[in-house]
């Protein structure tokens, strides 16, 4: 009598299923699947199921935890559990258990989903059997000391031979010797080259020496001049033409130093 006088009736073997769902769903999708506000409410309804002052109101308020237990079980059977959560939890046990409730509804959405992961659990044992029978087919242990395939010896035979690396000649040096003889070469240039200048100056001096010797010459009348020169003394003319002639080796004598300096500082240049 006082069974069947209680509110929670046919809910009272099945209180904690809840929990067990909404966590299998919430692990899902946390931030899509939150279930506290469901968890709120079907608390709220368990509440009101206990406060029910009537049968009446408390076969109301099981009516809503049906609703509710419908409603778990439907978001349930659309998500995916891992074979882990069946094996680690009670989730398995529980969503049995609902195929024994009152409720048809629930009775048949329990057994579709325990029938669905059954069918995944066999098809995963499957695909595992598969695995390890492959698996079988390879060798436990691996070989290292494999004989070298005739097909990379001749591969390696035919390859062509790596190219020698082309080594830049280096210019020879010179013995010390002929480093020697090259100074010595252009101090005998320079030496020579002071000499020539020298030379040149000193006929400079002699040809402004010669200059500041002359007479200031008096201009006359050609014709004078050539009378003077036709009663001159042969001796005289003779020395006329000598002072001529002297002022013209001074002139040669110029241009050849000139010259000489300009082949020493030509050949100098070009030994550098």
């Amino acid at each position: 009598m006082a069974a069947a006088r209680s509110p929670l009736r046919r809910w009272k073997p099945f209180l904690a299923a809840f929990a067990p769902i909404d966590d299998a769903i919430e692990a899902f999708n946390p931030t899509f699947l939150c279930r506290d506000e469901f968890r709120r409410a079907t608390a709220r309804l368990f509440e009101m199921l206990l406060d029910a002052e009537d049968d009446a109101e408390a076969e109301e308020h099981r009516l809503l935890l049906d609703e509710a237990m419908v409603e778990s079980l439907t978001t349930l059977r659309m998500v995916a559990v891992p074979p882990k959560t069946l094996a680690t939890t009670d989730l398995a046990k529980v969503v049995g258990g609902m195929t024994k409730h009152e409720s048809e509804r629930i009775r048949r959405l329990a057994g579709e989903i325990v029938r669905g992961w059954r069918a995944a659990v066999k098809r995963d044992l499957v695909t595992m059997g598969i695995a390890l029978e492959k698996l079988s087919q390879t060798p436990e242990r691996i070989e290292t000391n494999l004989p070298v395939s005739s097909d990379l010896n001749a591969k390696a035979k035919r390859a062509p031979p790596a190219p020698k690396k082309k080594t830049t000649a280096l210019p020879p040096k010179l013995p010390a010797g002929a480093c020697g003889r090259r100074e010595s070469a252009e101090i005998c240039n320079e030496e020579k080259i002071a000499a020539a200048k020298r030379k040149l100056k000193e006929g400079y001096q002699e040809v402004e020496e010669a200059k500041k010797r002359r007479k200031i010459h008096v201009i006359e009348d050609p014709k004078l001049v050539k009378q003077r020169q036709q009663k001159m003394h042969p001796i005289m003319r003779v020395r006329s033409r000598a002072c001529g002639a002297a002022s013209m080796a001074e002139k040669n004598f110029i241009m050849s130093s000139l010259q000489r300096v300009y082949n020493l500082d030509y050949h100098t240049n070009f030994l550098r």
